[in-house]
């Protein structure tokens, strides 16, 4: 893929997110492995997810130096750099602070499988145990750690960071997780939580992950679409 539809991929990604419930102020960043393999293009700080275009992007090498772009690069870039250098299947990363996937991350409650969004994260989801930001090399490698070879951590008090192959995959699985954890705590007020049965997981995963082939895709045309009739990323 070109870098400039790269960019243009992850910047729609970014309004993605904020039309599904990931925005809070202009925190939370994205980034994808550039065509290179060895740099990142990033969301700056400064810009709201649902302000960001391709030209707003940075570009940054593994040991956080800024190698492109204007706008300045937000202080947690070891959660990006570490994961990217400990997973070589990861090329999409997704840390945002979504109101119910933090507010679960700042309760001692476990991911529960809840819906069909839920299953995504059948292996289970990380829990990195501290809330301070991710600015230090070993924070990131601890971050890095706790993801394991998963799909996605939940952050104390924090936040969650979502990895996958594609920008598309990590942006899909951030929005399903948000889902889940706002069907999980809604679910709450009905009674005791029923979770799938561990062999309905067993069998749904196996058809969301096999049986549906493009469903992430297919997933990904409709967030997208959705975004841009929202007109989210008019900066006046």
């Amino acid at each position: 893929m070109r870098d400039q539809e790269l960019r243009e991929r992850l910047a729609l990604a970014c309004r993605v997110l904020y039309c599904e419930g990931h925005d809070h102020y202009f925190l939370g960043h994205l980034s994808a492995r550039a065509s290179s393999g060895d740099a990142i293009w990033v969301k700056p700080a400064g810009l709201g997810l649902e302000e960001i275009q391709a030209d707003d992007l940075a570009l940054m090498d593994l040991d956080g130096r800024k190698l492109e772009g204007t706008h300045p690069l937000h202080n947690e870039m070891p959660i990006h750099t570490e994961i990217y250098r400990r997973r070589g299947d990861v090329h999409a990363i997704v840390h945002t602070h979504p109101f119910y996937a933090t507010a679960l991350a700042s309760s001692q409650a476990r991911f529960e499988l809840v819906g069909q969004d839920s299953v995504l994260f059948a292996r289970g989801v990380g829990r990195y145990p501290s809330a301070e930001l991710v600015t230090a090399i070993e924070q990131g490698q601890r971050v890095a750690d706790a993801l394991g070879d998963l799909r996605a951590v939940l952050m104390k008090n924090h936040g969650i960071t979502v990895v996958g192959e594609t920008i598309e995959q990590a942006t899909v699985w951030a929005a399903s997780l948000e889902r889940s954890c706002r069907v999980q705590l809604a679910a709450t007020q009905f009674g005791p939580l029923a979770p799938i049965a561990p062999d309905e997981v067993e069998r749904m995963e196996e058809r969301f992950e096999r049986g549906y082939a493009g469903r992430t895709e297919a997933l990904w045309r409709y967030l997208a679409r959705k975004a841009e009739r929202s007109a989210v990323g008019r900066r006046q």
